[in-house]
């Protein structure tokens, strides 16, 4: 089955640069791009939405649209369960009373929920041209922690990073007190901030080590 890309977007200023960067990575990961907009205002609107994004993407190769009815974040989690997506692109922020959050209730939900790793996109990010996935030398950073989600995040970071001939750098911020006050529900896991010098940075290195172990790519 052909690998297939989802980039969910809505009626906000988010919706270019969630487009332009899932366009960037569907070539570069040989992936078809498929454009959702789930719709809430009149169709009319949403129409004019997908319009406007197919003429951006005019010169793009193996892409669709697809317009749906309801829950934005809901929808788009189905769809991509559908298409047994690859990658879910959302916007950090989009539309409503949430849309100036550190990060939005739809991209919250559908990192939350979805089955497949989600590629969430700042508004200010600057997407190079497609041909540069590549062979750049780029390189894919993963924050890890300890945790089991952190290694998993790491197998799927060597996997991008493989792929768009880039490298995999895997990183252990060591907590300090502000960390601790602005992070209470960090895991037990993570290093403490007091103790032996020796024995926390012993378990700090541990930290990246475990998610070392779990990749089989240069890292």
């Amino acid at each position: 089955m052909a690998r297939t890309i989802v980039a969910g977007v809505d009626r906000s200023d988010a919706a270019e640069p969630v487009v332009d960067a899932a366009s960037w990575l569907a070539p570069a990961l040989d992936a078809h791009l498929l454009v959702v907009h789930a719709a809430r205002e009149p169709v009319d609107e949403a129409e004019e939405l997908l319009d406007s994004l197919r003429a951006r993407l005019s010169g793009a190769d193996d892409t669709s649209m697809r317009l749906v009815e309801g829950s934005p974040a809901d929808r788009l989690i189905e769809v991509a369960d559908e298409e047994d997506a690859e990658l879910l692109v959302v916007g950090s922020r989009g539309r409503g009373a949430l849309s100036s959050a550190v990060l939005g209730g739809v991209s919250r939900k559908v990192a939350r929920d979805a089955r497949c790793p989600v590629v969430v996109i700042p508004p200010a990010a600057s997407i190079g041209a497609p041909e540069a996935g590549r062979g750049s030398g780029g390189t894919v950073v993963c924050g890890v922690d300890g945790s089991g989600h952190a290694v998993t995040a790491a197998q799927v970071g060597g996997r991008l990073a493989e792929r768009l001939g880039g490298r995999l750098l895997v990183v252990h911020a060591r907590q300090d007190l502000k960390a601790v006050v602005s992070y209470p529900s960090a895991r037990s896991t993570t290093p403490p901030v007091t103790g032996q010098e020796d024995a926390v940075q012993r378990q700090a290195d541990r930290v990246v080590e475990e998610a070392v172990e779990a990749v089989d790519v240069d890292v």
